[in-house]
């Protein structure tokens, strides 16, 4: 990252980072800006856009589209890496490997070779992740409130499983004047296995089957110049291949059962090959002493291929449901050209200031599901996002205080987002599962301040930001709520808030060290006590009491034992067991059964984490 430019995941980027858990950028969503610090390695910063939110990752986190790489720093299931350090061999002297282990049987290795001018840098590691059920919570069909989501009723099926495995390799060879050149390829693979019952409590059959395969292709190439110059570039180009292969029935796949047979109502093989490459480049100069100006640009090429055979009563009748018999494929290809321009101002070595206009975008795309109007999937357009951002960071009482402080606007156009499933009604009314894009601009903005204090022994930090966001029209679309909370079976969607995306967020936290002898190397005693709040947010662009994700305060704690080079953390989150539900999903109406005499609201509860504890060890090298 830029030492000069505010990180995106510190204490105070609450919004940017608090959805880093899901499908990412798994689908494609992608942008790019560009930028290299001075006196340190050049990397590149890629923009994964989602719902308004933004998140910057380093380089080898590109390798794998942000969902599933290695960094430097953290990973992006959260998992911290910062103890997983590069070995700087001595020329000559062969090779070295380290391996540290992690929760949930991650095995992570690295190897380095250094010779002369050539570096070499390959990492791996290897996942089973069994989350032992996908247990889920539903609605109290009387009051549209969710059920408990510590006592879920679990009537149906449930399994959650990831087997994967990540590799990169990074080569540099460093040129005569300081010009360097870097390769880095990266390879992934993940198998999941993800079933669960939809309707909570309702002893209905409603069970959602899916599994499948999705591999990863990634090289990138590019040369920067040295460091020291006044005039600063790096040029590259960067090439994927991204696989997802959902298998047809028997095959768990994309099934759904809405009855007891052994075999599902209907479902698809879902098979979307994607390819994309790009040229980027960036050059940045010295306005004045301290003053810095950086230009960057990227086009890219995205296309993909997709597979669907929507069926009825698949094994046994094999009734084509919408897609023609023996399926249905169709291709999509654009061409995307983003760029950045900023400025930035070193006023004295205490305080920075910058000032950044970038374009990012989303790729578009095609509904994997029917849309029970046409035989072809509803296409959605690319979503471009124009960022207006302005920043500070400062140094104070002899660098024992820094802050951070950025504001930044946020124009989107063609915004992305997700509708339900209804009976076609004809006319204007778009009324078909799909995703679609706004037809005028949608907004966002915001500010977010940060601040971080160590004096001697005793540290403590906290954030503060504030988000509001304002989505443009998607014209007249059907009510799925209708039913239950009233407003007409359709309405014009216009000035809806992003969803997942808490208005005000805000942390603090503070530490002391005791220290049990006077040496140098005798034992610390470290404990740290961390508060952290979330506004309430919404699942759905509708908001009523159903799709509401209330407020909640967490409380975490920790205590690290360290002594030379060894290291003991007793760590809890969610000290006080506050149960609340983490997310929602598929939230609608339901029409009147025999589980409930009149329509009543249906979904899915997702339980966020209740209470953890935990130790982690570690040594120092």
């Amino acid at each position: 990252m830029d030492q000069k430019r505010p990180k995106a995941c510190d204490s105070g980027s609450l919004r940017r980072c608090a959805r880093l858990v899901g499908p990412g950028c798994r689908n494609g969503q992608r942008g790019f800006e560009f930028s290299r610090p001075r006196g340190s390695a050049p990397v590149g910063e890629l923009q994964c856009r989602n719902n308004g939110k933004r998140r910057r990752a380093g380089i080898l986190e590109r390798l794998f589209r942000c969902g599933l790489a290695i960094t430097d720093q953290q990973a992006a299931d959260g998992v911290s890496r910062r103890n997983l350090r590069l070995l700087r061999i001595p020329a000559g002297r062969g090779k070295a490997v380290r391996c540290c282990g992690r929760a949930d049987d991650d095995i992570a290795a690295e190897k380095q070779a250094h010779y002369d001018q050539f570096t070499a840098v390959w990492k791996t590691d290897i996942d089973y992740l069994h989350f032992g059920s996908h247990a889920t919570s539903g609605f109290d069909p009387a009051t549209g409130i969710e059920e408990s989501v510590s006592n879920p009723v679990v009537n149906g099926h449930h399994v959650y499983i990831d087997k994967g495995a990540r590799s990169s390799l990074r080569l540099t060879y460093e040129f005569g004047g300081g010009f360097k050149f870097n390769s880095l390829s990266g390879y992934s693979i993940v198998k999941t296995r993800a079933d669960w019952d939809a309707n909570g409590r309702n002893p209905a059959p409603s069970i959602f089957q899916s599994g499948g395969k999705f591999t990863n292709y990634s090289q990138e190439f590019n040369i920067i110049s040295p460091d020291e110059a006044r005039i600063r570039w790096v040029a590259g180009f960067f090439w994927q291949k991204y696989l997802n292969d959902i298998p047809r029935w028997p095959s768990p796949g994309l099934n759904f059962f809405t009855t007891d047979a052994a075999t599902p109502t209907f479902a698809t093989p879902w098979h979307k090959h994607e390819i994309g490459y790009a040229g980027f480049g960036q050059v940045a100069f010295d306005l004045t002493e301290g003053l810095e100006l950086q230009l960057g640009a990227r086009y890219g090429h995205y296309q993909f291929t997709q597979f669907t055979q929507w069926e009825l009563f698949p094994g046994t009748l094999n009734i084509p449901f919408f897609d023609p018999p023996g399926g249905l494929t169709q291709k999509y290809s654009e061409n995307d050209f983003d760029w950045k321009a900023n400025l930035n101002w070193e006023a004295s070595p205490t305080q920075f200031f910058y000032a950044v206009v970038s374009r990012g975008h989303t790729p578009g795309s095609i509904n994997a599901g029917f849309n029970a109007v046409n035989v072809e999937h509803t296409a959605f357009k690319p979503m471009s996002v124009t960022n207006y951002e302005a920043g500070w960071k400062g140094t104070f009482a002899d660098g024992h205080v820094r802050t951070q402080l950025a504001a930044y606007y946020e124009t989107f156009k063609n915004y992305q987002a997700a509708f339900a499933l209804a009976v076609p009604l004809g006319g204007p009314v778009d009324s078909v599962a799909e995703f679609k894009n706004a037809q005028t601009t949608s907004k966002t903005y915001g500010m977010e301040f940060s601040l971080q204090a160590r004096f001697g022994d005793l540290a403590f930090d906290g954030g503060l930001a504030l988000f509001h966001s304002k989505l443009g029209s998607f014209g007249a679309v059907i009510n799925p709520f209708n039913a239950v909370y009233g407003g007409g079976p359709t309405v014009v969607l216009s000035g809806a808030k992003t969803t997942f995306s808490p208005e005000v967020t805000a942390n603090a936290g503070i530490e002391y060290t005791f220290h049990a002898g006077e040496s140098d190397d005798s034992a610390t005693i470290t404990p740290r006590v961390d508060i952290a709040y979330r506004g309430d947010s919404y699942s759905y662009l509708w908001q009523n009491r159903s799709t509401l994700l209330p407020a909640v305060t967490l409380l975490n704690a920790q205590i690290r034992f360290e002594k030379g080079p060894w290291w003991v953390t007793l760590w809890a989150t969610n000290l006080t067991d506050r149960r609340y539900p983490g997310a929602k999903q598929n939230v609608g109406v339901g029409a009147a059964d025999a589980f409930f005499p009149a329509p009543h609201i249906i979904g899915i509860v997702y339980a966020a984490p209740p209470r953890l504890v935990g130790v982690r060890v570690g040594h120092k090298w």
